[in-house]
């Protein structure tokens, strides 16, 4: 069995545990680049009033996206492993979604959001 390391959400923002992803901000963009560690995962969230593409530099992520149904919670609606140079896209209408690092080293996403 494989252990995931995963980052804790409270009240106000993503708690960064174990440095498990570091955000690189591109200044005067919408860009930037996130160092993924091994098998890094992120629990499930959304972009609100964004539209978000994620594109893959190096390694590889899974990413799960999901419905909210609310009170009967999320369900899941798509799975996509993305590899180098291979891309995807997330906004309010597709939903939410968990982002996984499959790989043994660390992987590399260059991200690109804005608001709608």
């Amino acid at each position: 069995m494989v252990n995931k390391l995963y980052l804790k959400i409270n009240k106000n923002n993503i708690i960064n545990m174990n440095q498990l992803y570091k955000k690189f901000s591109i200044p005067c963009t919408n860009l930037s680049i996130i160092r993924w560690k091994p098998k890094a995962i992120i629990p499930i969230h959304n972009h609100k009033n964004q539209t978000c593409s994620m594109f893959i530099l190096k390694g590889s992520l899974e990413e799960k996206v999901y419905n909210n149904t609310g009170l009967q919670g999320h369900y899941l609606v798509d799975t996509k492993i993305l590899t180098r140079y291979q891309c995807s896209f997330i906004n309010d209408e597709i939903g939410e979604h968990t982002v996984e690092n499959l790989s043994n080293e660390d992987s590399w996403s260059l991200h690109y959001c804005k608001k709608t």
